[in-house]
């Protein structure tokens, strides 16, 4: 999943961002501009591919949230985020290499995945002139 989340302010019609509290001499403190939580795009995974590269992903599934919605920012975004949940691993495996895809849910599961993980990359791995 990702969260896109700046703070930002504005000088000379462009945006810098410069923190809550501002760590830049000249800029005010930064404004927040609200969560935008969304799946991962896999497209940003394609160069790294193209490269050569061999992408592992370990997918742990993410809990859905359960709240009482009393309105404000932190119900919106559960809700936003609740909504996706369960297809969260689809961009995950398009991201992944062929046979580099793991899900756990467990602390076992998680470990015999890592395990495979560490494995596999031990095979692929090899050292050039």
């Amino acid at each position: 999943m990702q969260n896109s989340q700046y703070y930002f302010t504005a000088s000379g019609g462009k945006y810098a961002y410069p923190g809550n509290p501002s760590t830049f001499a000249g800029y005010a403190n930064a404004w927040w501009d609200g969560s935008k939580p969304a799946p991962m795009d896999p497209s940003l995974c394609q160069s790294l591919k193209n490269a050569g590269a061999t992408i592992s992903i370990l997918y742990i599934p993410y809990n859905p949230i359960k709240y009482v919605d009393r309105g404000g920012g932190v119900a919106w975004e559960n809700n936003i985020v609740n909504g996706f949940s369960s297809t969260l691993s689809n961009p995950l495996k398009s991201c992944a290499s062929s046979g580099f895809f793991y899900t756990a849910n467990t602390p076992t599961d998680i470990t015999a995945a890592l395990n495979a993980m560490f494995d596999q990359a031990l095979q692929v791995a090899h050292i050039i002139q």
